[in-house]
């Protein structure tokens, strides 16, 4: 999924914070709930989490039974590079 990056994060001199989500997934494998626990960048989260929303995942089995569960994956989010050509 390629990012739509504001402007004031072009630079290359900008700062950007890992992001780090908080996604949970119901018994039919479906998100149905996701937070930003730690933020790139509002704009870039926003994209991030509205993506997320339509993973799909095969449900967690617990003693053979589809259980509800949540996780916390980190994403070190790098800026495009373009060559001088660009």
């Amino acid at each position: 999924m390629p990012l739509r990056w504001p402007r004031e994060l072009q630079a290359a001199g900008a700062q950007l914070h890992p992001l780090k989500l908080s996604i949970c997934i119901g018994t039919d494998g479906r998100v149905y709930d996701t937070r930003v626990v730690d933020s790139a960048h509002p704009a870039l989260d926003a994209q991030v989490l509205a993506h997320v929303q339509g993973w799909r995942f095969q449900p967690f089995q617990l003693d053979g039974r589809a259980t509800p569960f949540c996780y916390k994956p980190r994403w070190d989010l790098r800026r495009p590079v373009h060559s001088s050509a660009d």
